[in-house]
């Protein structure tokens, strides 16, 4: 919610600037995680873009897709070890900050041994299977 009590953001997904951009039919949204990105583009089978950034390096980093798959990039996901919903007080504040792109394996074990975290590291066609298993219930969800 912003200051007024309105919902910007649910699930991952806002549409306040946040720390991962997504294009999605021609609009712009933001992810809390790097998860979200693959997860909203795969349940989805979007095309579209994603902008982020590397954590150890800062460098700006864009992914394709096409039906909801990463196209080909030399990217990974660190993934934390724990399950979201099991391990924090706040998803938003204390795991998607560790979820994050990366351009080598090696670059984010590094990053997550610095910062004491247990994560799995994993390619873009894997973190894409995964993560789309967990956002499909979101999207295909009937209201009440």
């Amino acid at each position: 919610m912003d200051s007024t009590g309105r919902v910007i953001g649910a699930a991952g997904l806002s549409i306040r600037p946040d720390r991962h951009e997504i294009e999605l039919g021609g609009r712009r949204f933001w992810t809390w995680c790097a998860y979200d990105i693959l997860g909203i583009f795969g349940a989805l089978r979007a095309s579209g873009k994603a902008r982020s950034t590397t954590p150890d390096t800062g460098e700006p980093v864009e992914i394709h897709f096409t039906g909801g798959q990463p196209e080909p990039a030399p990217l990974v996901l660190l993934l934390p070890g724990e399950d979201y919903t099991a391990c924090c007080t706040s998803a938003y504040d204390d795991w998607c900050p560790n979820s994050n792109l990366f351009h080598t394996a090696v670059g984010a074990r590094s990053w997550a041994a610095d910062h004491a975290i247990t994560a799995e590291v994993l390619t873009l066609p894997e973190a894409a299977e995964r993560s789309a298993a967990r956002w499909r219930p979101v999207v295909t969800a009937q209201p009440a």
